[in-house]
């Protein structure tokens, strides 16, 4: 999950707050460690911090990133399968997404080879650097899942998070699940691969060695923080604990947000459940949920064309640690952003990920137009903008997490913060219909990784729910265990 307060108020240069602080009040972050971002003229009427730059530019700049237009000459993705009737933007949609197969003869080989949606053979530096990349993640977290797995006493043909099978689930069932996970993200790799190719998005930015990913501290650091985590988190399913604290220690959140998640150690109020998170889901999803969260920039995309990033503004809701954050900085440095939890916790990891991002950033891409974002501890069910202020809003794996009445609230305060035009971007996982072959999987998810609200989200059609709120559907992008919408607000 990742967000909800209430009768929020911005308060400039406020402290992060510790998990036992109210939160009656809303606290504003910003990436800079040194100095406040906030004074008398950098907040709107409304409270909220205005933009902040690291190279100051003129009100017209735009960031130097190129790209095409997927559209431009007919240059329609390989992996759509339709577009939306209604849709204004011409975004296109993948409603069917089938596990990869390998080919079964030379003639299938070369095709895959040279497909033109892969840009054929002109393209293969790129690919096979991207494909390299991916695969060694995907090693990687295949690896940690059977680690952690083994040191907890299950079998890897389990679960991911060194949880048991449930009973009636036969070891063939769940190596078939296994099975066709891994060829669900193969046929991800190819869309993500040609997403970068077409210029949709830029390539993922830790592909670069000097990132920290690659540093053998940072893992062996990362493993050991898994670990632990999944010892106390079995122990906690062991004891059926599913309560972090009372409501009455922990005024101010909503009662459903005092859960163990996950069966996470303290839920979503802890430090280390926030400093972990990032590590402990790519292993549950063995290397996937970047690539799945990326496809999320796909409808952005399209809305940015023709736009002048610098006068565009973007709030990511339940923002958690900043990770879709980072990926959208990437690609679109000069947009006002925002990013809103719950979590104390959560924020503050993610001021620290994004000021590591900045750094990195700049020693990789050197001096462009950047807005720093800011963090904000705010309630997704009363979110502290004004009216129509907003050209984006994406939101990225929290309705799943949310009771029936929260995720309309949501939707409706979604509708109110965007301007006439604006568009919502809305990310969770698969649900449904969408995906058959997988549902049995999706059943066992809700059942042990104690997701109270799954079974009812995975049966919600938010369609209509959208709608309702005057948020017109423009596109479906299915992208392995994740489904990708867009929804436009009436002019």
């Amino acid at each position: 999950m990742r967000g909800v307060i209430k009768n929020g108020r911005v308060l400039k240069g406020a402290p992060v707050p510790s998990a036992s602080t109210s939160v009656s009040a809303v606290a504003v972050h910003t990436t800079s460690a040194s100095s406040s971002l906030l004074d008398e003229n950098t907040l709107s009427p409304a409270g909220v911090p205005t933009q902040t730059a690291r190279k100051t530019a003129a009100p017209g700049a735009v960031h130097t990133t190129t790209r095409k237009s997927s559209f431009q000459g007919g240059n329609v993705p390989s992996w759509a399968d339709s577009r939306e009737p209604t849709s204004t933007l011409g975004i296109p949609s993948r409603t069917t997404f089938n596990s990869w197969k390998p080919p079964t003869s030379l003639g299938g080989l070369w095709e895959m080879l040279n497909l033109e949606g892969a840009g054929g053979l002109s393209a293969m530096p790129q690919r096979a650097a991207q494909t390299a990349y991916t695969a060694a993640r995907m090693a990687f977290f295949f690896a940690q899942s059977a680690l952690i797995s083994r040191s907890l006493g299950v079998e890897m043909s389990a679960l991911p998070n060194g949880g048991p099978m449930p009973p009636d689930v036969s070891k063939e069932a769940a190596d078939k699940m296994v099975q066709d996970s891994l060829g669900g993200i193969v046929e991800l790799t190819k869309m993500d691969i040609e997403n970068v190719r077409r210029g949709i998005y830029r390539a993922p930015y830790d592909m670069d060695p000097r990132h920290r990913q690659w540093s053998p501290a940072f893992w062996a650091d990362q493993h050991e923080r898994l670990l632990r985590d999944r010892r106390e988190g079995k122990e906690i399913r062991l004891k059926k604990d599913t309560r972090v604290r009372s409501a009455s220690e922990a005024d101010g959140y909503p009662a459903y947000y005092l859960q163990h998640f996950h069966w996470q150690p303290g839920g979503w109020l802890s430090d280390e459940s926030a400093q972990i998170y990032e590590h402990s889901t790519e292993s549950l999803f063995f290397g996937a949920q970047d690539m799945m969260q990326r496809q999320a920039l796909v409808p952005l995309h399209y809305f940015m064309r023709g736009r002048d990033p610098a006068r565009t503004s973007v709030l990511d809701v339940a923002c958690g640690t900043g990770r879709f954050l980072t990926f959208l900085k990437d690609n679109y440095p000069a947009v006002r952003t925002y990013g809103v939890d719950l979590s104390p916790n959560y924020l503050k990891t993610a001021e620290a990920n994004m000021g590591y991002f900045e750094k990195f950033d700049m020693k990789v891409n050197g001096s462009r137009i950047f807005s720093r974002a800011q963090f904000i501890q705010a309630n997704a069910e009363r979110l502290p903008f004004e009216d129509s202020s907003l050209d984006v809003v994406t939101c990225v794996y929290l309705f799943h997490e949310l009771p029936p009445n929260a995720r309309q609230a949501v939707a409706q305060e979604v509708s109110r913060v965007l301007k006439p035009g604006g568009i919502f971007i809305w990310a969770d996982a698969t649900q449904d219909g969408d995906r058959p072959e997988i549902a049995q999987a999706a059943g066992i998810f809700n059942r042990m990784f104690h997701e109270p609200y799954f079974s009812s989200f995975f049966r919600a059609d938010f369609k209509p729910m959208f709608a309702a709120s005057g948020l017109g559907h423009e596109a479906t992008i299915l992208a392995h265990l994740t489904k990708v919408m867009c929804f436009r607000k009436g002019f």
